[in-house]
C-alpha cells in the first residue's frame, strides 16, 4: 500500500485571501474583496473602499498594506493612515505619512 503525504501529489497549490472593511463604530462589514495570493494587500484597498459611499476618516491595517498603492488610496480618500511600516522598511520622501507611525514592537 502506497501512502501519500499531504501536498505531494505534484499539484501546485494556490490560495485566496479575503479582505474585509469593517465599520468599527457600527460593528458591521461595509465591504469585502477576494483576491489571489499573488495580489499585494495594498492594491486591494481601493477596491474595498469603492464599494461604500460612507465617508472614511481612518484606515487602519496590517503592515502588509504598507505599500505606495495604500498611501495613494489614503490620500485620495483624505483619510488618516494607522499602520506600521514593514520591518526593514526604508524611508520615503521627507514628510511622508508613513513616517508618523510609532512602532509598538
Amino acid at each position: 500500500m502506497e501512502v501519500k503525504k499531504h501536498g505531494t501529489d505534484g499539484k501546485q497549490r494556490t490560495w485566496q485571501k479575503l479582505h474585509l472593511a469593517i465599520d468599527i463604530n457600527m460593528h458591521q462589514m461595509i465591504a469585502t474583496e477576494l483576491s489571489l495570493s499573488n495580489v499585494m494587500d495594498g492594491e486591494i484597498l481601493l477596491y474595498l473602499l469603492e464599494q461604500t459611499l460612507l465617508k472614511i476618516n481612518e484606515i487602519p491595517g496590517h503592515e502588509a498594506y504598507d505599500a505606495k498603492q495604500y498611501y495613494e488610496t489614503v490620500r485620495i480618500k483624505r483619510a488618516v493612515s494607522f499602520i506600521l511600516p514593514r520591518r526593514r522598511a526604508i524611508f520615503w520622501k521627507q514628510g511622508h505619512p508613513r513616517h508618523l507611525a510609532v512602532s509598538y514592537k
